[in-house]
């Protein structure tokens, strides 16, 4: 459910735009056996990116235990520079 805060994703597009930046590239990689994390890290190894943004909020526990924990996995595996933003 989207609150009245969060970005839509033609938002993204249309900041780019504004800005003159290529229209970035939506990817979706589906993996049997591999977490989001890996993904995130795959896809940014494939195309050959050079910083990963995102964001991190607070979980309680039982969340964290059932959705996995994708700062942990993209943090202890990083092989780019990741910016964080809480």
């Amino acid at each position: 459910m989207l609150r009245s805060r969060d970005i839509e994703p033609y938002d993204l597009l249309a900041c780019c735009s504004t800005h003159g930046f290529l229209k970035p590239k939506e990817i979706d990689s589906i993996g049997k056996g591999i977490n989001v994390g890996e993904r995130i890290l795959n896809a940014a190894a494939d195309h050959s990116c050079h910083l990963i943004v995102m964001g991190l909020d607070n979980r309680s526990r039982v969340r964290e235990w059932i959705l996995g924990d994708l700062s942990k996995t993209l943090l202890q595996s990083m092989t780019v520079p990741i910016l964080l933003s809480h």
